[in-house]
Order: structure tokens, then C-alpha cells, then sequence
């Protein structure tokens, strides 16, 4: 028996990167993984992966900085792999290439896209979540920076 075995997992940012890593681990050791991503291509990929682990995972294409995408993500989440919310791990993070500027130079809706998807989305997505732990009386979250 695998340490995660039927639980369900939330990975934002899932599908690329350190994403992907977390996505295939809690898959790897029996989870039910929901991996979140706005890169279709990517999400699908790594959803094929999962035939070859012991657990599951399943793409949904959402972008969390967005509270009405994160409440109807987490309804979906817990829809699909019927139950709760186990883990949710908060790991999504952007920072675009035309971000890289002086304070002076940078546009407001620049630095407004940069703070809703790496910080408010970790608010949202917990916001969305915690009830379902609160329910089940436990939960883990986990925030990467």
C-alpha cells in the first residue's frame, strides 16, 4: 500500500517544472491528482503519465488567479474523484520574460498579473479548499515561493 493511496491531491502550477515533480511524486505513491495548469499541451502530457504510476492524475485547465475559476476547480476536483480534498499544494508561479525590468518601468497590470497568480491564487485555492478539510477534520496545504 502506497502512503497516499485514494487520496486526492490539487497541484496548481502541475503540469511543468517543479509542478510536474510533485504531480508525479503524490501519483508515484497512490494519490488522485489533480494537475492545474493553463498550458494544455503540457497538462495533457503529464495526465498520460499517470497509466504508468500506482495512483492517478487527471489535467484540468484552470487559471487560479481567477476566485470563481478556483471555486468551480475545487467543486470539480472533489466532483471527479468523488470525496474531498486531501493535499492541496499551491506551487503555481510566473514570471515572464517581459517582467524583467526596473521598478520604474514596470506596467501596473504587469505587476497586478504577477501578484494574482503567485500569491492571491495560494489565497483562493486554500479559500476553496480548507471547508472540504474542515469537513473531513484534516487536510494538508503546502505553499511553494
Amino acid at each position: 500500500m502506497a502512503a497516499y493511496d485514494g487520496k486526492t491531491v490539487i497541484v496548481t502550477g502541475g503540469a511543468k517544472g517543479i509542478g510536474a515533480g510533485i504531480t508525479r511524486a503524490f501519483a508515484g505513491e497512490g494519490a488522485k491528482v489533480a494537475s492545474v495548469d493553463i498550458d494544455t499541451m503540457a497538462g495533457e502530457a503529464i495526465a498520460a503519465e499517470g497509466e504508468a504510476l500506482s495512483g492517478e492524475i487527471r489535467f484540468f485547465d484552470a487559471d487560479v488567479s481567477d476566485g470563481d475559476v478556483c471555486k468551480k476547480l475545487v467543486a470539480d476536483v472533489v466532483n471527479a474523484f468523488g470525496g474531498s480534498v486531501d493535499v492541496l499544494c499551491n506551487n503555481v508561479g510566473i514570471q515572464p520574460t517581459n517582467s524583467y525590468l526596473l521598478a520604474h518601468e514596470y506596467p501596473d497590470d504587469l505587476w497586478d498579473r504577477i501578484i494574482d497568480v503567485n500569491l492571491k491564487s495560494h489565497f483562493l485555492m486554500t479559500k476553496y479548499c480548507v471547508p472540504h478539510m474542515i469537513e473531513q477534520g484534516k487536510g494538508v496545504i503546502i505553499n511553494t515561493a
